[in-house]
């Protein structure tokens, strides 16, 4: 679908978004550090846009604007956004956060709170980012479609302006919604199940050599 658009901008944001959401999942990012830049730069792609300037904060009033959903409010995803994008920036130009320091900014991303594993509090975390950027892709494709769509080059309508505007919000949320349940995917723009913690949990729910075998990588990482 992508390959087939007459659009060269939007092609090249989805594919840089895509490439980088996927590189974070198949192991070629050799840290976690690698994996929160390659997030960041992957919600750049499919949100920011050409214009550079002020950039973090466009980010995470675009993302806000359109992710959120009636069990994802938009101050959850602000905030979420905001960290994953300061922790992009300390690591891109060269500087460090103490361990006290990066615990905090983890423990508040949505989703962290019921794990008290520092490894699962980390992955929670990175899952959380890498289920906004899935998101923040699916809407870009969505809004390729849209009557009043994502601005390309040279386009005159400025999309922070035009998300001030809650029918404009609600107008790209609802597009994003029935693009996606017309390819069969109703689910696709919206938030998954909760992760279910694989540590300290209820041994109903999981087998004894599963457990096991969870609760040893946990450890060792």
């Amino acid at each position: 679908m992508i390959k087939s658009w007459d659009d060269a901008e939007n092609t090249s944001a989805v594919l840089i978004a895509t490439g980088r959401l996927a590189r974070s999942l198949d192991g070629r990012a050799p840290s976690t550090a690698d994996q929160v830049v390659d997030l960041a730069v992957g919600l750049e792609a499919a949100l920011a846009g050409p214009d550079k300037n002020e950039i973090a904060l466009r980010l995470r009033s675009r993302a806000a604007g359109i992710l959120t959903t009636d069990v994802d409010p938009p101050d959850a995803i602000y905030r979420d956004v905001k960290t994953l994008y300061d922790l992009r920036s300390t690591v891109a130009h060269g500087g460090s956060l103490s361990e006290k320091e990066l615990k905090k900014a983890i423990m508040r991303v949505t989703g962290v709170g019921p794990s008290h594993w520092p490894a699962e509090q980390y992955l929670l975390a990175l899952d959380r980012w890498r289920d906004l950027l899935r998101r923040a892709i699916l809407a870009r494709i969505a809004l390729v479609t849209a009557s009043v769509g994502w601005p390309t080059k040279g386009g005159q309508r400025d999309v922070d302006e035009f998300l001030i505007q809650e029918t404009n919000r609600n107008a790209w949320q609802q597009h994003i919604q029935a693009f996606w349940t017309d390819q069969g995917l109703p689910d696709a723009p919206n938030l998954p199940t909760e992760a279910r913690m694989t540590i300290g949990g209820n041994s109903e729910t999981e087998t004894d050599s599963d457990s096991l075998v969870l609760s040893e990588e946990t450890e060792a990482k």
